[in-house]
């Protein structure tokens, strides 16, 4: 089952598959990916990282990660931990 697709390497980009996220070390990586818009994560793929990863872990990451991208917010991360989120006051 394809995951995700990330545009890179050129020219023909990389499709992830379960076994290219494994751990939650693998999932970072990919929402990292996610938040420069290098990479999109399938409507199956979203489906199998709840049911492998669950949803209070994900979410906690996820909300860090879409805490990054959105443009009036920003977010702390230390050692690739999401540890503090703001939104900014325009």
């Amino acid at each position: 089952m394809k995951v995700a697709f990330r545009i890179y390497p050129l020219p023909n980009g990389k499709a992830y598959t379960e076994e290219d996220v494994k751990t939650l070390k693998d999932v970072e990586e990919l929402f990292d990916y996610c938040q420069i818009y290098e990479a999109t994560i399938s409507k199956e793929g979203w489906n199998y990282l709840v049911e492998t990863f669950g949803m209070e872990i994900l979410s906690l990451r996820f909300f860090c990660f879409w805490r990054r991208i959105t443009p009036f917010s920003f977010s702390f991360w230390r050692q690739g931990k999401c540890i503090s989120q703001s939104t900014s006051a325009w």
